[in-house]
């Protein structure tokens, strides 16, 4: 949304611009005043990078950013002049830098606004925030009448009799627990690393993670006033607090902000590519997942699917989201459509060793393998699609195209350059060892006691109307054309050998024995694709979700 972006950053602007203008500097020695506008220089300058960074401001123009800049500046120079009212009231007059600190502070909150705009998070000002932060601190902490300032906040805010200095302690630790045992319970529960170790029950997960922004203001709020109590008290020494202070950023940003900065989300912007483009990239031998509707035919590889696990595009005349997990070896194509409203789909965590999603329009999860809102029966509508090799893609279908998603070049973007390289090869690892294990899945949360095959067989699910039946590729090879009923429905479930392609069809009274990849006929009829197909999932996923499924049916 550009106006929301363009504003962010111009009160961001306004705000730096004010903090200089409130430093009294003379409270300063020369080094603070140096760092100071430095830091300041560093987030001018930063700022314009971003905007030169975005495509939507060479397109709206210096006009809206104009008008954005004065309207927001005088919006928030009333909100953020009374929320520092109180503040004065307990401030020497004369104390201008006090004031500094604080809008440097608010520009930091809107150019985290800013930076909401996941595109652009990795942009070169996203190293600047940290330096003027750290002038912020040494101004608030070190300036030369804190001293004064703290006695008389305590004089208000804290036990007035110095030998309840126990009380005030025993306070800071209250609210600094608090704060820590949230964001504990945020990494064990929306981390999906934690579950290695922890096991959370999944209806305390959903919970959690629906009221999670509520958590999350009650352990910010628990911080500060820990942080309040710290500042007039002292109870710990610095590095005590730093130490704390670092790993409930660590618990919080890996629960509520690490799994959308891993995996951003592409639903609206997928790219495809034709043939030329990954030919270097790709082998003949790599997987991809096909979707084909109406002759327009795409595939995934799981090369480049694996991060963001969501991809979406236009494919045939209808929107199509490609959503992928590599610990379950499962894409499966949707509409992103649910209950008649829109999804805006995003990456949640795991479960079960199964991705879950959420939609940002309503905030409520959805399980990849059943396409359902979370507690709820309506699932999203699915369309055809299978496996093959990228060589056999290109063979079958010589005009598609190619999910492109490659890592982000270094000169470009060293940030985003080194991140993505981290995630996948953390993705990668994940996934090499959900392979090669035979007995054992990545996270210890599956309850499986069918053994009717081994855990890690890769099988052909397909699901309708509540039945559901899978197929090992050893039975196929053997029955490559095979007749039955599954949900009170015909089908004809056919391996191309020639290419190694399993794809179930509707009959539709089809009575023959012939039919090919593209649902061709002897007969010269066309054959529609089964949309329930869950190609070459694990069977101890499948098995766990569809809970009395029927194998190798005839």
């Amino acid at each position: 949304m550009p106006t929301l972006r363009s504003t962010a950053i111009a009160f961001s602007i306004g705000a730096f611009r004010r903090a200089l203008e409130m430093t009294d500097l003379n409270l300063i020695d020369r080094q603070m005043k140096v760092m100071l506008q430095r830091c300041t220089r560093i987030a001018l300058l930063g700022t314009v990078l971003m905007l030169s960074s975005s495509p939507a401001y060479a397109y709206y123009g210096i006009a809206e950013y104009v008008s954005a800049l004065v309207a927001f500046l005088v919006v928030f120079d009333f909100i953020i002049y009374g929320a520092t009212l109180g503040i004065i009231i307990f401030t020497p007059l004369g104390r201008k830098s006090f004031y500094g600190a604080i809008w440097a502070a608010s520009g930091l909150i809107a150019l985290a606004l800013y930076l909401l705009d996941l595109d652009t998070l990795f942009a070169i000002s996203f190293l600047w925030p940290p330096l003027l932060l750290v002038w912020v601190l040494i101004n608030l902490f070190h300036e030369p009448a804190m001293a004064e300032r703290r006695k008389l906040m305590g004089r208000v805010f804290l036990s007035r009799n110095p030998d309840s200095m126990v009380i005030d302690h025993l306070a800071f630790w209250l609210f600094m627990l608090f704060a820590q045992g949230i964001s504990l319970v945020a990494f064990a529960v929306l981390a999906d690393l934690s579950q290695w170790v922890i096991q959370s029950p999944r209806d305390f997960v959903i919970d959690f993670f629906l009221n999670r922004w509520t958590w999350f203001w009650l352990t910010l709020v628990a911080l500060v006033a820990s942080l309040v109590v710290w500042w007039i008290r002292r109870p710990v020494n610095l590095t005590v607090l730093l130490a704390l202070c670092a790993f409930l950023v660590l618990n919080a940003y890996s629960g509520w902000f690490n799994p959308g900065l891993m995996f951003r989300s592409q639903q609206w912007s997928a790219n495809f590519v034709g043939f030329d483009m990954v030919d270097q990239v790709l082998k003949d031998s790599d997987e991809v997942i096909v979707v084909e509707i109406n002759g327009d035919a795409r595939a995934f590889p799981d090369l480049f699917i694996t991060q963001p696990h969501i991809a979406g595009d236009i494919i045939g005349g209808e929107e199509v989201v490609m959503t992928y997990c590599g610990l379950s070896h499962l894409g499966i194509a949707y509409a992103p459509f649910l209950n008649g409203q829109r999804l805006d789909l995003k990456v949640m965590s795991q479960l079960e060793n199964n991705l879950v999603m959420w939609d940002a329009v309503t905030g409520i999860p959805i399980q990849q393998i059943s396409g359902k809102f979370e507690r709820q029966s309506e699932r999203a509508k699915e369309y055809p699609h299978f496996r093959m090799t990228y060589g056999v893609f290109k063979k079958l279908f010589p005009m598609g195209y190619v999910y492109y998603n490659p890592v982000a070049s270094l000169g470009d973007q060293p940030i985003k350059h080194y991140w993505d390289h981290m995630t996948r090869l953390i993705m990668f690892h994940s996934i090499d060892f959900q392979h090669n294990d035979p007995n054992k899945p990545v996270f210890p949360t599956l309850d499986l006691k069918d053994s009717r095959l081994p855990w890690k067989e890769k099988v052909y699910g397909i699901r309708n109307n509540g039945d559901a039946v899978a197929y090992t590729k050893a039975f196929l090879t053997n029955h490559p054309f095979v007749r039955t009923k599954i949900g009170g429905a015909e089908m004809i479930i056919a391996y191309d050998a020639e290419h190694g392609v399993v794809t179930p069809f509707y009959a539709d009274g089809y009575t023959g024995t012939s039919v090919d990849v593209y649902g061709n006929t002897d007969d010269g009829r066309k054959l529609r694709r089964v949309e329930g197909l869950l190609s070459e999932v694990f069977w101890m996923i499948w098995a766990h979700f569809e809970k009395g499924t029927d194998v190798n049916r005839t």
